[in-house]
């Protein structure tokens, strides 16, 4: 059982060998961001090198669960990626054939999110640390309509990870210390503002737009040249690369004649990487199939973007999976 939960410790996804995680002094915690995304996790933590050189180190993860005890392991000896919380296991992988829906406003304070942060922390070696946690949330989740914080959804996602998941083969969940929450799209703005030395390298003059692109929605903030987010000109709007996946399941169950229920996401998060699909055994070139489904969606983002913009931009900025996913489609 301890040898178990040390392999997930000392096999940290963020470290090679000879690395190290690194914090500021004995005193301080260790510090994770986690982005969890629609269908990986990305995480990032602050790594000390072979040679003493201090850097942050990311990584990604498959974000898919399902409901019970559902992959078990080649060795017979349990189930893998296998998580417990309130007396209901979970089993987290890329490939989890009927995994939880997460496109919904109590996600982000779900069971399921709970579960998804929980195998992101024992993954990266966080598990028995003291250490201190970001995680993001939509724009319209972070903000009232008011512009000002979302207090209550900011503190149910909190209590929500209050305890932590526990893999089926510890005895206890892991403990953070602190729990840091951010609005998801501003993060790439800041980066885009400033260095890794905090300073200024981009100035705002006439507004830059941060387009978030995620599964299951697109945050969009306009931030003014007061380095304001302007409220009207921002919004979340219910789309992402979840929509591709589920035009391009359309789509391939009608060229290849097969019920789209035999389509597991993970097939489809294949296909969109590979442009290529197994049919029976063969493999079939998607492109444009893929292609179709992207621009269908690209389409409707783009049109959401172009009402939000009434003005010459600086800069927009892409970021998240699903615009790396429609980069050559969006605007």
């Amino acid at each position: 059982m301890g040898n178990i939960l040390n392999s997930v410790i000392l096999e940290s996804i963020l470290l090679d060998e000879g690395e190290t995680l690194y914090k500021q002094n004995e005193a301080s915690a260790y510090d994770l961001a986690d982005d969890n995304g629609y269908a990986y996790h990305k995480v990032a933590a602050w790594v000390k090198g072979k040679d003493g050189t201090k850097y942050i180190k990311t990584a990604s993860i498959a974000s898919r669960a399902q409901l019970g005890k559902v992959n078990v392991s080649v060795t017979g000896k349990g189930a893998a990626g296998l998580y417990e919380i309130d007396s209901e296991f979970y089993t987290v992988g890329e490939n989890v054939p009927d995994p939880e829906s997460i496109r919904n406003n109590s996600y982000c304070y779900s069971e399921v999110n709970n579960v998804l942060v929980s195998n992101a922390i024992y993954r990266s070696g966080f598990a028995n640390l003291d250490f201190r946690l970001s995680t993001g949330l939509p724009l319209k989740q972070y903000f009232n309509n008011d512009g000002e914080l979302n207090e209550a959804t900011i503190q149910k996602v909190k209590n929500s990870l209050k305890p932590l998941a526990k893999t089926a083969v510890s005895e206890n969940p892991p403990i953070m210390r602190e729990h840091l929450i951010y609005a998801e799209s501003l993060s790439a703005f800041v980066d885009w503002m400033v260095d890794e030395n905090g300073e200024m390298v981009n100035k705002v003059s006439n507004g830059v737009l941060v387009v978030d692109v995620g599964g299951g929605t697109t945050d969009i903030s306009f931030i003014n040249s007061a380095n304001e987010i302007y409220m009207p000109g921002s919004d979340t709007v219910k789309t992402g690369v979840l929509d591709v996946f589920k035009k391009l399941k359309q789509y391939l169950s009608s060229a290849y004649e097969i019920d789209e229920e035999h389509i597991r996401v993970d097939m489809l998060d294949k296909a969109l990487r590979t442009n290529k699909f197994t049919v029976r055994g063969e493999s079939k070139d998607c492109e444009g199939l893929c292609n179709k489904a992207k621009q269908h969606v690209a389409k409707r983002l783009n049109n959401f973007i172009d009402e939000l913009v009434t003005t010459t931009l600086d800069h927009i900025i892409f970021v998240g999976g699903g615009a790396e996913a429609l980069r050559e489609q969006l605007l």
